[in-house]
């Protein structure tokens, strides 16, 4: 990948603060010394970081601990990471019964991302910070799944009765007032990947899982090449917050225990096939020139050759925007997703269907209502939009 590109795309990837704690994370020895050193003489008050930072701290200091390294900022740290043991511990503890209800109603249930990853890459709980728990079932079983949810106290943020998979991935369900896992959710997947929701996008990902028991119960997980791409397509797209670091550790922490049963040549198939390479070029080139990952230079080229739609392409490049700064950006990102689900339809389809996709969106089958709430919501988003650009000014 060259430079250009890099440059380009350096709003998702790393500051020099931030790469310099995830070289404190993820080296060993010296190296480890160091990055910490230069983030000090960069961070004038840790009590005063961002997010991004935040999230890294755990790993950091179990990796400082690991090279005997202890100041009064990883006192700081050793908070941070007891408070992510504890609260990580709880929330598995509910993926487990939410594994063992989904089994006992005969609902086939893969984990994705933290869930999965924590206990299969990270030998300590309280390593890497979760704010959800994702578990993937089919769609001919998700709103099985979502009425069990909510006969869990789950309380989902948009009504499951009008989902419709073939433009949506899945559905955040919020904890109730007063649970234990407190402010965790629960994100309930029909599809792997946002940008891979056709009927039959997700076969080639259960067809390639892996059996896993998880506490003592029986689930699946991705296979090690299908959890680096989804770590890296989920991770390096930036859409409605600020760019968050965790999919970094993960993918060094799959390529450092799993790295040689990465199949490439599928890597790349899966990239092509749901039009995601574009994202997949900028993580991977990313973890191989600043984090020193063993990823085949030839793997990248045929990425960044890859025979996408234009579509698609666009929907890559809207995944690296901010929406809460760009009002138009989110509108070709809606219009990407609408026109993908309806591919196979016809212009007189494709024209009827739109309201019922934006109707969703403001949650109303009311016709009336809806012309009242999606100008508000417009215009709320303009009115955030402003507010977000002149903070940043």
């Amino acid at each position: 990948m060259s430079m250009v590109r890099m440059n380009k795309n350096a709003d998702v990837l790393p500051e020099k603060q931030h790469e310099c704690l995830l070289r404190a994370a993820l080296l060993s020895g010296d190296d480890v010394v160091k990055a910490w050193t230069d983030w000090k003489s960069i961070v004038s008050d840790i009590d005063r970081l961002d997010g991004r930072s935040y999230q890294l701290f755990p790993l950091v200091y179990r990796n400082l601990e690991r090279f005997g390294v202890k100041d009064k900022a990883t006192d700081k740290l050793k908070s941070v990471y007891a408070y992510h043991w504890a609260k990580n511990r709880v929330a598995l503890q509910q993926l487990r019964a939410i594994i063992d209800g989904l089994n006992s109603l005969g609902v086939k249930n893969l984990v994705l991302k933290g869930g999965a990853i924590i206990p299969l890459y990270y030998c300590d709980v309280g390593t890497r910070v979760m704010g959800d728990l994702d578990i993937l079932v089919s769609v001919q079983d998700f709103q099985k799944a979502a009425d069990f949810l909510r006969g869990m106290n789950w309380i989902p943020r948009k009504k499951p009765e009008r989902f419709d998979p073939r433009f949506f991935y899945s559905i955040t369900f919020n904890a109730s007032e007063g649970a234990a896992v407190g402010k965790f959710e629960v994100d309930l997947h029909c599809h792997v990947l946002f940008e891979a929701c056709d009927s039959d996008a997700d076969a080639l990902f259960w067809d390639g899982s892996l059996p896993f028991v998880f506490q003592g119960m029986n689930t699946r997980v991705l296979c090690p090449t299908d959890q680096l791409l989804h770590a890296c397509v989920h991770g390096i797209k930036k859409e409605w917050s600020d760019s968050n670091y965790k999919w970094i550790p993960d993918a060094m922490m799959i390529l450092r225990y799993d790295g040689e049963m990465v199949e490439w040549d599928r890597f790349v198939m899966l990239s092509e096939k749901f039009g995601v390479a574009p994202l997949l070029v900028i993580s991977l080139s990313y973890l191989a020139k600043s984090m020193g990952a063993n990823i085949p230079s030839q793997v990248i080229d045929r990425l960044d050759n890859a025979q996408i739609s234009g579509i698609q392409r666009l929907r890559c490049n809207m995944g690296l925007i901010d929406f809460r700064a760009h009002p138009i950006a989110l509108m070709k990102w809606h219009w990407c997703i609408y026109s993908q689900g309806v591919k196979s339809a016809g212009l007189c389809a494709r024209l009827v269907g739109l309201p019922k996709y934006l109707k969703y969106l403001v949650q109303t089958n009311n016709g009336l209502l809806f012309s009242v709430k999606f100008p508000y919501k417009f215009a709320k988003l303009l009115c955030r939009t402003v507010v977000n650009r002149f903070s940043k000014s």
